[in-house]
């Protein structure tokens, strides 16, 4: 009987525990969307989530861990807003116009106040080595790869010219959203959206002159 009380005490506390480091990544996520990584320290978090620090410190163990913990939160949120939905679409151009779409202004769907917590971490860790530094260059390759292969594929089935470059149409999509953002959450620029998805168009519009022609 005491043993059956511990196993169900024991799946409560992990339970428990497991909710408790849920709640205090997504208010880790609020603070990264708004102020920054560099900003989020354990510190922060327990002001934030009313923890104690050396509650919080028992979820992730420091700071760097707990920066670590938010990427996979964010990369998480943003595989299910984005990725998921595009994957639903038809491979080839349909696929690569809702991967875009999806992308612009996907934190606001997930609830985040402030901007895409990976354009933060890029731009605050872009010059230093280490754990942080190496994630993220795992995740922009994993989603250049992506973009590239869709596009790939549209080339494929005809869709865009043979000649069309995907490393560097990428690029292109990738400055679009960069652009984006920063018009979005730096100038609140309201036609950001419209603008970006024409951009969108325009780069198709060109990548299927020659097809067309």
């Amino acid at each position: 009987m005491n043993t059956q009380q511990d196993e169900v005490c024991y799946a409560n506390s992990v339970r428990k525990g497991k909710m408790t480091r849920e709640r205090l990544l997504w208010h880790g996520l609020q603070l990264v969307s708004v102020e920054g990584f560099r900003q989020v320290s354990v510190g922060a978090l327990a002001k934030a989530s009313k923890l104690s620090k050396s509650g919080v410190f028992a979820h992730f163990g420091s700071s760097e861990a707990l920066q670590l913990a938010l990427l996979d939160a964010a990369a998480e949120l943003a595989n299910k807003d984005v990725f998921e939905p595009a994957m639903q679409a038809p491979v080839g151009l349909a696929q690569l116009r809702t991967l875009f779409e999806r992308l612009l202004g996907w934190t606001t769907r997930a609830g985040l106040p402030g901007g895409c917590p990976f354009v933060a971490a890029a731009s605050e860790f872009d010059d230093l080595e280490g754990s942080i530094h190496d994630y993220l260059i795992k995740s922009l390759e994993h989603w250049l790869g992506l973009f590239q292969d869709i596009i790939q594929h549209a080339v494929a089935q005809g869709e865009l010219d043979p000649s069309v470059d995907a490393k560097a149409f990428t690029w292109q999509l990738f400055g679009l959203y960069n652009m984006h953002h920063t018009m979005q959450h730096l100038m609140h620029d309201p036609d950001a959206d419209r603008i970006a998805l024409q951009g969108f168009e325009t780069l198709v519009n060109t990548a299927q002159i020659h097809a067309d022609a």
